[in-house]
């Protein structure tokens, strides 16, 4: 464990009526992301902020970077003005500042660092409560929210977990120049959410059913007090950390015979779609190296889910081929609630695109007026 990291034993106690903590690692991030999180928390309805609090672990190593260093002190800033202006349910641990910072510092340990935090409130007050993992880039854009999590935990009273869904939305940074990016972005969309459908028809055709089963994302991870503790915490791994905690769950979940469900068609949170280059996992390399003039090519799911060897070959991908295998395992045993899942998370990319291309036809219509 990290309790040689917690910095904070000045923390007021923990107030009585508190069920969630939402734990959010901060590094290299713009401000103004945390603020717009902020903000999508205090617009939370039938929830009393005494009910819940939010840790900001801003965290780096000790040899980081000085634009990293002066770029997370920028961070804490605006989250200690919150706090002074009335959001006394905020809370920042200071992992970033000289003296202060994690050795060996990776994301691993950074959610690490908060949900030890966050777990030794809960146990001040004698409560197993809920920790809620997120990113900086995320925010809570359904005012329902909480309601949707309290009514969740009612119906699965021996969960161990819950696996969150996302919805992704275009959100570049002021720095991401690059041409066409939004285009580039749509066209990993494709590659990502064709990849997902063969992944779910590959795991339905063997267990009969379609019912996605992915693991968590670092940007929604659910879990009561006494799991994390059952679990020695977060894996404190510099990628993978996420996954890595989804399997200590789900061992967790089998062993206690308990559940862990799968939520992500129910309760969603908002993450930005854009290059970043702060983790092992980016995909910004990826998004560069994309050729828009080339066809893009996959497996033929269609002939995949009627158990056909052609789903081997090699057919074109499109949005229309996209929606199409979806729609056609929406017919068949969980593939609805797979159909559901992904509608939310590419959905507000999907709606960009058709604006993008209606506005473009507008555009070509009235230009082609104009030489008449």
């Amino acid at each position: 464990m990290l309790t040689q990291f917690v910095r904070n034993p000045e923390l007021p106690v923990m107030h009585p009526d508190c069920r969630f903590v939402i734990v959010v690692p901060v590094y290299h991030e713009q401000w103004q992301r945390l603020i717009r999180q902020l903000n999508s928390l205090q617009q939370q309805e039938g929830i009393n902020p005494a009910e819940f609090e939010v840790i900001y672990v801003v965290n780096n190593g000790p040899d980081c970077p000085a634009r990293v260093r002066n770029h997370n002190q920028r961070s804490i800033h605006p989250l200690r003005v919150a706090r002074a202006m009335g959001m006394s349910n905020i809370h920042v641990i200071d992992a970033a500042s000289k003296g202060r910072e994690i050795p060996g510092c990776n994301v691993g340990k950074a959610r690490h660092l908060g949900l030890e935090e966050a777990c030794r409130r809960f146990e001040g007050i004698g409560q197993d409560g809920w920790i809620i993992n997120t990113d900086a880039d995320c925010h809570f854009d359904d005012p329902d929210y909480f309601n949707k999590l309290k009514a969740l935990i009612k119906q699965h009273p021996d969960a161990v977990a819950f696996n969150g869904g996302l919805e992704y939305e275009f959100s570049p940074d002021p720095s991401d120049r690059l041409p066409d990016l939004f285009r580039r972005m749509y066209r990993m969309r494709l590659i990502i959410g064709w990849h997902r459908l063969s992944e779910a028809i590959d795991s339905g055709n063997q267990q009969q059913g379609y019912r996605d089963h992915f693991k968590m994302s670092g940007a929604h991870m659910i879990a009561s007090v006494s799991s994390i503790r059952a679990i020695s915490g977060m894996p404190q791994i510099a990628a993978g950390e996420d996954h890595a905690f989804y399997d200590r769950l789900r061992t967790l979940a089998k062993a206690q015979e308990q559940e862990l469900p799968n939520i992500r068609h129910l309760l969603t949170v908002v993450t930005a779609a854009r290059l970043s280059e702060r983790t092992p996992e980016s995909i910004t390399d990826k998004v560069r190296g994309i050729n828009l003039d080339q066809t893009l090519m996959g497996r033929d799911l269609l002939a995949l889910l009627q158990g056909s060897e052609a789903g081997n070959n090699l057919v074109e991908v499109t949005y229309k081929a996209y929606r199409t295998v979806l729609n056609t395992l929406a017919g068949l045993p969980g593939g609805n609630e797979m159909k559901q899942e992904l509608d939310l998370v590419f959905g507000r990319l999907d709606r960009h695109m058709l604006r993008l291309e209606s506005q473009t036809a507008k555009a070509s219509e009235k230009a082609a007026s104009r030489s008449e």
